[in-house]
């Protein structure tokens, strides 16, 4: 894959896992997926909460690795304590690219 390539899944994903997403539309990973959805996202959308079957109409997984096929990009909108073990998760199930959406990193 070249350069180009590489960069177009960052930033044409075909995929997106929102890994903390939130049926609450104020909350970060609520307000990210509800974003993607009212611009019409073309491609995949796989909301990632262990607690919620369902988020804003699309089936929720509990972890990203339970997502079947690729994953593109991952945004990452859970606390900082579960950053780290959301991005060993995300390199297992092969994602491209994460963009993490935290706080509490003593910014």
């Amino acid at each position: 894959m070249t350069g180009t390539e590489w960069l177009d899944r960052l930033f044409t994903p075909s995929s997106i896992a929102v890994i903390g997403a939130s049926s609450y539309d104020l909350r970060g990973g609520g307000l990210l997926l509800k974003g993607l959805i009212k611009n019409k996202f073309k491609g995949k959308l796989y909301p990632v909460n262990p607690n919620q079957s369902e988020i804003m109409g699309l089936r929720s997984y509990p972890s990203i690795l339970d997502i079947p096929g690729e994953v593109d990009l991952a945004v990452v909108a859970v606390s900082a304590r579960n950053v780290p073990q959301v991005i060993a998760q995300c390199s297992q199930k092969g994602v491209k690219f994460a963009i993490v959406h935290s706080v509490g990193f003593s910014e």
